[in-house]
């Protein structure tokens, strides 16, 4: 007769056989088991809850690595508690362009130190908001001070910065939130009593009244607008045929007297050429009185009675001569002398 089988030594072999599997794949399929890392430490201000073994590292966002420890180290000499997080990054997630990944320690913490010169800094951000988990992100913050906790320990130190929540804690908490409550709850009451001030009230009512008479007036000033804007547009018109009227009158008075002038102007020549030629004929005569005297002053007397006759009458031919010429320039200058007549 055979032995009855264990039911439950077969079901805990199952069990044990399928953890085995779970924790293979994990570590095997995960690539990670025998890869290389390099271990570096941080020390973050602050609560670091929700960042736990196994969080990623990212690089300006591209996984690079995991939290491998988290430690909390006590001074009871000082007592202080600080949590020093030790991250474990990926060799093969890095790709040096232009050289060699360095190989040693001492050739590490240089390559480290360079790239804090450069502004490498560590901050907790948060991953999910549901859950509240944190990942260590890694980037370059070159303006940012260099805060390190033991520069010169065996593992390699990250310095870090506040995260975004620490930082929003630090501003609140420099702000007087009662002085804040202080100054709000006065401006408060200041308005209650301003809106409850009987002198808004009336200010108010009189405004209302001041409101109702403009547009009381404006609708007056609108009614009586309209005729006026037509009287000024009828004035503005009778102007227009006015000015149109005068332009035209003006136009013939202008042309009329150019006529006269024209026809004065024709009439004038022939007169001033008679005149000067009088004038020419008058000198010559006197010239040659002159001559005629020159050659019978031989033969007549200072005193003769005949040579005075003459001697007025060559004046009055002069005089005559004269007159000729002055009025022959006048109207050369004057025509129209000959219409108005000399002023």
């Amino acid at each position: 007769m055979s032995k009855q089988v264990n039911n439950k030594m077969v079901g805990g072999f199952l069990v044990t056989a399928l953890a085995l599997l779970v924790v293979g794949v994990m570590i095997f399929g995960s690539g990670t088991f025998f890869e290389k890392t390099e271990t570096r430490v941080m020390h973050f201000q602050g609560a670091i809850k929700g960042l736990t073994i196994g969080s990623p590292v990212l690089l300006k966002g591209v996984k690079v690595g995991t939290v491998s420890n988290i430690v909390v180290n006590y001074d009871p000499s000082k007592l202080t508690v600080d949590i020093p997080v030790y991250i474990a990054l990926n060799p093969s997630s890095f790709s040096i362009i232009g050289g060699e990944a360095p190989k040693t320690l001492e050739a590490q913490r240089k390559r480290t130190k360079d790239l804090i010169a450069h502004g490498l800094r560590a901050q907790l951000q948060t991953q999910s908001l549901i859950t509240g988990q944190l990942v260590v992100a890694l980037d370059f913050f070159p303006d940012t001070p260099v805060k390190l906790v033991n520069p010169d320990g065996p593992v390699i130190e990250i310095p870090t910065i506040p995260s975004a929540l620490d930082q929003l804690s630090d501003t609140l908490k420099r702000i007087n939130l009662d002085e804040i409550a202080t100054q709000t709850s006065a401006v408060l009451e200041g308005l209650a009593k301003l809106v409850n001030a009987p002198e808004l009230k009336a200010s108010l009512k009189d405004l209302q009244t001041i409101m109702q008479k403009t547009k009381s007036t404006m609708s007056i000033v609108e009614s009586r607008a309209q005729p006026l804007a037509d009287e000024v547009v009828g004035t503005v018109t009778d102007t227009r045929k006015l000015v149109n009227q005068t332009n035209e009158r003006v136009a013939r008075l202008s042309n009329s007297a150019e006529a006269i002038l024209q026809k004065t102007d024709n009439g004038l020549g022939p007169l001033v050429a008679s005149l000067n030629t009088a004038s020419n004929t008058a000198t010559d005569t006197l010239l040659a009185a002159k001559k005629a005297l020159e050659q019978a002053d031989n033969m007549l007397g200072k005193d003769s009675h005949f040579r005075y006759q003459i001697n007025n009458a060559l004046e009055e031919l002069a005089a005559a001569a004269s007159s000729i010429r002055d009025l022959a320039a006048y109207l050369e200058r004057h025509p129209e002398a000959l219409i108005e007549g000399k002023k």
